[in-house]
């Protein structure tokens, strides 16, 4: 295991920190997907639907490519299907604008 350590100044002297940071890549995996979860559950604090499906379709992002660590299709399908929806709504015109502009009729 690394250790990596910081020196933090204070008045009354110097306090050592020290973070232990894993070199094995599995903690790295494992970091993968619990920052996907924590995408997800930031994106129920967006204030706009656009802003929720950006960070939702950035999340599956991040567990695709956790799935596809763990080779874990279904992992990777679902959230395929979770990013290519929250994609395409994005880019999609809103029903809100499409009846301000409404298409020509000949």
């Amino acid at each position: 295991m690394r250790m990596l350590e910081w020196r933090v100044f204070s008045a009354t002297g110097v306090a050592a920190v020290v973070l232990l940071a894993s070199a094995t890549p599995a903690a790295w995996v494992s970091w993968i997907g619990w920052i996907a979860t924590a995408a997800f559950g930031v994106s129920y604090f967006a204030k706009t639907p656009k802003a929720l499906r950006l960070v939702q379709a950035c999340a599956a992002l991040l567990w695709i490519a956790y799935g596809f660590i763990i080779h874990a299709m279904p992992v990777v399908v679902a959230n395929a299907i979770v990013a290519g929806a929250a994609v395409y709504s994005s880019l999609a015109p809103t029903k809100a604008a499409a009846a301000q502009n409404p298409p020509p009729q000949f």
